[in-house]
């Protein structure tokens, strides 16, 4: 695998610190992983700009140290003037990443997903982007059975692999993901096959805590799935945009792979609260509404050897480490 970027003698490291400022604009800057990724890739002395919706959200970009641009990103013209106006090399496009989790129903909207992703490479396409990084989801593979009944958690099931097709089922979430990853990867771009996001930006973390201290109830499954940090989100992203590997889709999760029962209880672990029961399956379902009822049945979990050979990517949050992260977010905004 050559990587334009890589020396002759593939040579990862001096691809990824001997490296120059780029001009980089991020989609979804101040939500979900959105934050932790403006912060990482400006800590590494890259110029971001991220698309914000709001006044605060504004607010929140300058302080991570990014710049606000305001624009609707499902308009491929005005993502591509920006582009265009901005020398851009790298347009970042976290898409959905906020509905990307399993413990709230954020909604998923199939055709919007699409559209975007077919107007953010066009925009990439036609503003003279350098190079888009499309963040997709590690669902997209479908189910590969492996549900764990007994709370063996990873170590116990076949690892996927980027070279296994993704297996829609017909279902229409996942065959508007497989769409949108195909409108990146025709300009060349990198598609991120990403594990259930978590971090003290995504909103659907924080209400699943607030209804765990108060005693409530969380939808679950037990097919074993893949989750992955915000901060960790952020490194693969920041390894991708500078090493510039066209035309690549990589898996990238923490490694672990484990139901989202087990993600619920180290949760109410990291809380100090009662794990929850496990809701009989009909009231499960009915809690979880569609389409996340339909995530929490899949099974799918991946391998990241590709982007760890590649790119040099480690996992430096696991579960816990990553959860109280989250809660220090938090802790530190009320504290402010």
């Amino acid at each position: 695998m050559a990587f334009d970027s890589l020396d002759g003698g593939g040579n990862v490291d001096a691809a990824l610190t001997e490296r120059k400022a780029l001009n980089i604009i991020v989609t979804g800057a101040a939500v979900g992983a959105g934050p932790a990724v403006v912060s990482a890739l400006t800590k590494a002395g890259h110029v971001v700009r991220g698309i914000a919706a709001t006044t605060a959200q504004a607010h929140l970009l300058r302080a991570l140290g990014g710049l606000p641009i305001y624009a609707d990103d499902a308009r491929a013209g005005e993502v591509a003037a920006l582009v265009r106006l901005h020398k851009v090399d790298a347009l970042v496009d976290l898409g959905s990443n906020e509905a990307n989790q399993t413990v709230v129903n954020m909604g998923w909207d199939a055709e919007r997903l699409q559209a975007r992703a077919a107007a953010l490479a066009e925009a990439a396409q036609t503003g003279g982007a350098k190079l888009l990084v499309q963040v997709s989801h590690a669902f997209v593979y479908g189910d590969h059975g492996g549900h764990d009944d007994h709370g063996h958690g990873h170590g116990h099931h076949h690892l996927i692999d980027e070279t296994t097709k993704p297996q829609t089922g017909g279902h229409p979430l996942l065959k508007a993901v497989v769409k949108a990853e195909k409108a990146a990867l025709n300009i060349g771009g990198v598609v991120l096959r990403a594990g259930y996001g978590y971090g003290g930006h995504y909103s659907g973390l924080k209400q699943a805590t607030d209804s765990l201290k108060r005693g409530g109830l969380l939808p679950s499954g037990e097919g074993v799935v893949n989750y992955l940090a915000a901060a960790d989100l952020a490194e693969a992203i920041r390894r991708v945009a500078e090493a510039q590997p066209h035309g690549e889709v990589f898996n990238v999760s923490d490694g672990k792979p484990i139901t989202s029962y087990q993600f619920v209880a180290a949760l109410a672990a990291e809380l100090g609260v009662i794990t929850p029961a496990k809701l009989p399956s009909l009231v499960n379902s009915m809690m979880a509404g569609k389409p996340l009822a339909d995530l929490l049945a899949l099974s799918a979990p991946v391998s990241i050897a590709k982007i760890t050979a590649a790119l040099g990517f480690t996992p430096s949050y696991g579960l816990s480490a990553g959860l109280a992260d989250a809660l220090l977010t938090w802790r530190a905004a009320q504290a402010g």
